[in-house]
């Protein structure tokens, strides 16, 4: 998946196809799944970014690379369920209640909101998920306020939770995005 380039896909992820020849001048590539077209939402010479739909059935698939330059098959299994904490460099995208970036400087705190970006949480219904989500800190379970697309930025989710109080202040609270029991990667954040 795009947001921390682990293997777990589902729908409404953000995922991510590398490899050489994937663009040439004048002319696109092309994704599908199993003969299903996707959307290409970010293209380079060496990377496709693509979305799974959000009402995309579970399964086993063929994703399909056309090219100018050629075309590739390889198998890509969609999970039920693939909650993904978007990263960079190994850092997760969180946010405080002002909007600011979640730093050892800025933690996050108990008793308040955190915005977390994520991807592959599947269909939305009103201001959350259809099928609800948990996210925990150090094992103590969070119930989002709301779930929603983001815009500007297709196949990315925000999460707004907020901290429990009883989470004990730490420079590496552990957090998990946890959906009808598929968890997401671990990440860690400071927490006051």
């Amino acid at each position: 998946n795009a947001a921390n380039a682990q293997p777990q896909i589902g729908p409404g992820s953000l995922a991510a196809v590398n490899g050489a020849g994937l663009s040439a001048a004048g002319a696109e590539a092309a994704l599908d799944l199993s003969g299903t077209p996707l959307t290409v939402v970010q293209r380079s010479p060496f990377t496709l970014a693509f979305l799974i739909p959000a009402d995309f059935a579970p399964g086993d698939y063929i994703l399909g690379v056309t090219s100018p330059l050629g075309a590739a098959q390889v198998p890509l299994t969609v999970l039920p369920f693939a909650p993904a904490v978007f990263e960079v460099s190994g850092t997760p995208v969180l946010r405080l209640e002002d909007d600011s970036p979640v730093t050892a400087d800025h933690p996050a705190r108990r008793g308040k909101l955190l915005r977390i970006y994520a991807t592959g949480l599947g269909q939305l219904q009103g201001s959350n998920t259809i099928t609800p989500l948990e996210v925990e800190f150090n094992g103590l379970v969070a119930v989002p306020s709301s779930v929603a697309l983001v815009p500007e930025l297709p196949g990315v989710y925000l999460v707004q939770v907020t901290v429990p109080s009883g989470t004990a202040p730490s420079a590496s609270v552990e957090m998990i995005v946890r959906q009808a029991g598929w968890p997401s990667r671990a990440v860690t954040l400071p927490v006051e």
